[in-house]
């Protein structure tokens, strides 16, 4: 009360502690019963004192301008009147030093702004907050140094913010922020007529535009002048992706296609663009297609279409004409609204559908055609200016029987052959014809000018083919043939004629056949005959007593058939015309008895006489290059197969032979054995057929 008689309200500031952690610095209640304190706390503060002194903990409001402490900083404050509420709280002071007073001057005016004088930057250090254009922005002390701060607790400070963007995307909800310092009550417009008195509001925006927030703040007691700030929300809305409409396009045009308003863009596919990345590019195609457009802003993409449609001009220029050297033609083009022509020189009125033509020799006249679509066509006409009649191209000749030729008839609109025999197509320029006998053709032909009659004569002629004799032989004898009627001949078959390309072959033939041959004369004009040559049966001869004899036996041999007999070779033989006759050879033989007929055919027939083998194999031999028992091998008669192997006393094969003409020299890889006794072994058989198997030893000496 005022007589201090009693205890009206009373309060605690600070973290709480049962002790004492604030030292007070000054101390204000305004005319509006707000109620200001500055103080401070911290590791100062706890020399020699048995608790810690610490701002740690203390409260502070939203808008603090401070928000953290170390523990020793300064701790302003503005209560409510009557101490009802926290009206404001923030530290102030450096992040790393012991801010504290040593009883420098510290008060607040009437306003509630406080001036203070703090012992700071202890320990050389210079994070205690100071403003640009201070004194000094640093501690140049080793250790404290006077730091001096303004501060108007009772000044509200308007300061606003957006959690996120300030361009959005509509429709889009807005989170506001609020950094305010002073004042407890907030007015706010959106700038679309929406308003709030929250501390911190959120907004939807529905619609694009820009809208100025404005946020007024105030002290509900009006102990203080209120504040305003601003800002600006730009909305804007998702793309919507648009392309102009493209009437048909004329093949090999080109076309601008227009896109809607975004901050950037992309066409694809990129297929005739001159640039697919700006908003209108140039199509050129050469095709039908399909484009799609995309579309971009802030607030994302979106894609449209347009189809590129060709149209489909119809025009065209008349067919190639003829006419003759001094007349005109009527010449035209359709499908089009206009039409030039050119060369105009030669014509009444190039810009005519229709115009008269007078050419002086032939010309290409080139029309350019503009459809209703607005397309050109160009397409040309060729008047072909003829001098005259047509020219006689015809000529005579000469084509085999069975043969067709083809006939280069004159150069003509029309033709019409005649006769018609031979002839496969009567009205074109060059018939192909096959007549069967000679033929005179006859053609007329027609032009612009007139007509002709052309003519040509086609002789057919033919090969008139011989051969002979058609003959009987015995099988095996040989017969000439001959064959006229051209200059080459061709005999088949092949077989058994000495030239088949001759006129006159030699034919030798074991059975019947029949030849043919083709005869090509000098014009290539071919025919054939045949000849055939049949076979006279031969004799049947038979012979017999095959017989395996020693050297020495005498045996006798027979044989039988028609006719006369002669015994081959004549050796050994008794008689050598005898049907049976005896023999004695000296080595295997095979004897031939050979009849010939009445009709002069022979035949054959053998008898084998074979003579049993003998085999010898020394036991010694001496190569020491005196010309004189230097090979050791085997030596024998009427033997099939051989077989000879040395080996040395260690089994060891060093000598092989398959022949009884091949010997042993007395070597093995190129070296002279050693004087040494060897085994062989002999595999042989006899014409006859008996097997020797015989095994023995040569004695090698030098």
């Amino acid at each position: 009360s005022h007589d201090l008689s009693a205890s009206t309200w009373s309060t605690r500031i600070g973290n709480g502690a049962i002790t004492q952690d604030l030292s007070p610095s000054a101390f204000l209640v305004s005319d509006c019963g707000l109620i200001y304190f500055s103080g401070w706390a911290g590791s100062t503060n706890n020399l020699g004192a048995p608790n810690a002194s610490t701002t740690v903990g203390s409260p502070v409001t939203p808008d603090a301008i401070q928000p953290t402490t170390n523990g020793s900083d300064f701790y302003l404050m503005v209560l409510e009147p009557d101490a009802a509420s926290l009206n404001y709280a923030t530290f102030f002071g450096g992040s790393n030093t012991s801010d504290h007073v040593d009883g420098g001057t510290s008060r607040f005016d009437k306003d509630g702004t406080v001036y203070q004088a703090v012992c700071a930057g202890c320990g050389g250090q210079s994070t205690f907050p100071t403003t640009p254009g201070a004194y000094s922005n640093t501690n140049n002390s080793f250790n404290c140094n006077l730091g001096v701060f303004k501060f108007e607790l009772s000044q509200p400070l308007a300061v606003i913010g957006i959690d996120g963007p300030s361009t959005i995307c509509y429709p889009a909800e807005v989170q506001f922020t609020n950094n305010s310092i002073g004042g407890n009550t907030y007015q706010w417009t959106f700038g679309d007529g929406g308003t709030s008195d929250e501390f911190e509001p959120s907004h939807v925006y529905t619609e694009g535009g820009t809208f100025t927030v404005t946020l007024i703040l105030s002290d509900a007691g009006g102990c203080a002048e209120p504040d305003t700030a601003t800002m600006e929300i730009i909305s804007i809305a998702m793309p919507n992706a648009s392309i102009e409409p493209v009437p048909p396009l004329c093949p090999g045009g080109s076309v601008q296609l227009i896109g809607s308003s975004a901050d950037s863009y992309e066409w694809f596919p990129v297929t005739g663009l001159n640039d697919p990345f700006v908003q209108d590019p140039i199509s050129s195609p050469d095709e039908p297609i399909t484009y799609f457009f995309v579309a971009t802003t802030e607030c994302g993409t979106d894609t449209a279409s347009v189809d590129i449609v060709f149209a489909d001009p119809q025009g065209s220029a008349m067919p190639d004409t003829l006419i003759c050297a001094g007349t005109s033609v009527v010449i035209s083009a359709s499908g089009g609204v206009d039409f030039l022509w050119s060369p105009a020189a030669t014509l009444d009125d190039p810009a005519s559908a229709t115009p008269t033509a007078t050419p002086l020799d032939t010309t290409t006249y080139t029309v350019e055609i503009t459809t209703a679509e607005g397309c050109s066509i160009v397409d040309s006409i060729t008047v072909n200016v003829l001098d005259g009649l047509p020219e006689p191209t015809l000529s005579d000749t000469i084509i085999c029987l069975g043969a067709s030729v083809q006939l280069f008839g004159p150069d003509a609109d029309t033709h019409l052959w005649s006769p018609a025999e031979g002839i496969s197509t009567l009205t074109i320029q060059n018939p192909t014809v096959d007549p069967t006998m000679t033929t005179l053709y006859i053609v007329e032909a027609d032009n612009v000018c007139g007509s002709i009659l052309d003519s040509a004569l086609v002789e057919v002629t033919s090969v008139t083919a011989d051969a002979w004799p058609d003959t009987v032989v015995c099988p095996g004898n040989s017969v000439p043939l001959f064959a006229s009627g051209g200059t080459d001949y061709e005999w088949t078959p092949a077989q058994g004629l000495d030239n088949a390309q001759s006129p006159n072959p030699i034919a030798t033939s074991n059975g019947p056949v029949t030849y043919t041959v083709m005869v090509t004369d000098d014009l290539g004009c071919t025919g054939s005959a045949s000849v055939t040559i049949g076979m006279l049966p031969p004799p049947e001869v038979f012979a017999w007593n095959d017989q395996v004899i020693d050297l020495g036996d005498r045996v006798e041999i027979h044989g039988s058939g028609p006719g006369e007999a002669i015994w081959e070779p004549d050796l050994w033989l008794e008689c050598d015309t005898c049907p049976s006759t005896w023999v004695q050879p000296e080595e295997s033989m095979v004897y031939t008895i050979t009849y010939t007929n009445g009709e002069g055919c022979s035949a054959s027939a053998t008898v084998s006489i074979i003579l049993n083998g003998t085999l010898f194999v020394p036991n010694t031999f001496t190569p020491n290059g005196d010309g004189v028992n230097d090979v050791f091998g085997a030596w024998g008669a009427e033997l099939d197969t051989f077989h000879l192997m040395v080996f040395n006393r260690w089994g060891e094969l060093i000598f092989e032979s398959n022949s009884i003409d091949r010997f042993w020299d007395g070597t093995y890889k190129g070296v002279d054995s050693q004087i040494d006794t060897y085994v062989w072994h002999v595999e042989a058989t006899e014409l006859s057929g008996r097997f020797h198997n015989a095994f023995g030893h040569v004695n090698l000496l030098r």
